[in-house]
């Protein structure tokens, strides 16, 4: 690679979601400015699993639903890669049965991946304990850095903060204030 990154080879794990959408994203935009090549990863379950609306009552899913793994691989290609043929970042998309997490581990293992990108789902508190969560899980399983993306969420964003460093000599305490939009303090 020019300039000798440190990092060639991104891993990302692509569901069709927006928390999969945003790490896509991310992981372009890091590829972009070192010139690594993404491989985009789409993992398809194929036993019956308890979907977090399963948790409150509501249905069983099996993986796919009402659509084929052919429908979900051509949404994967033509759809939730399509960012990536945009992009111009060099690309390979892999298909594997399995679940998610162990199927990304193994090929970032495989592929000796610099690092491991996938969204980061908020099931919440319980529906997270019962039934986890593939970045959770992926985090214990793969044995290379995994960088977790949230999706954005405007109300959740927090009021700009001011850091002010102590003057005083040998001091390495930091204060953080709070200010409203538009104001100094």
């Amino acid at each position: 690679m020019a300039g000798g990154s440190l990092v060639r080879c991104l891993v990302v794990g692509v569901d069709g979601s927006k928390d999969a959408a945003e790490a896509l994203a991310f992981a372009i935009r890091l590829a972009s400015s070192l010139e690594a090549e993404i491989v985009a990863v789409f993992a398809s379950e194929s036993t019956l699993h308890l979907s977090h609306a399963g948790l409150y009552g509501k249905r069983m899913t099996p993986p796919g639903s009402g659509r084929s793994r052919v429908s979900q691989v051509d949404d994967f290609v033509e759809r939730w890669c399509q960012p990536l043929a945009e992009s111009g970042v060099p690309y390979r998309t892999i298909v594997e049965p399995g679940d998610p997490s162990l199927v990304i581990a193994g090929v970032a293992e495989r592929l000796d991946a610099d690092l491991v990108v996938v969204g980061r789902r908020g099931l919440g508190p319980i529906a997270g304990l019962v039934l986890g969560s593939v970045s959770e899980r992926l985090s214990h399983a793969c044995r290379r850095p995994v960088v977790l993306v949230s999706h954005r969420r405007a109300s959740v964003v927090p009021p700009p903060v001011s850091v002010r460093r102590s003057a005083a000599a040998g001091s390495d305490r930091v204060t953080l204030k709070r200010t409203r939009a538009g104001t100094t303090s």
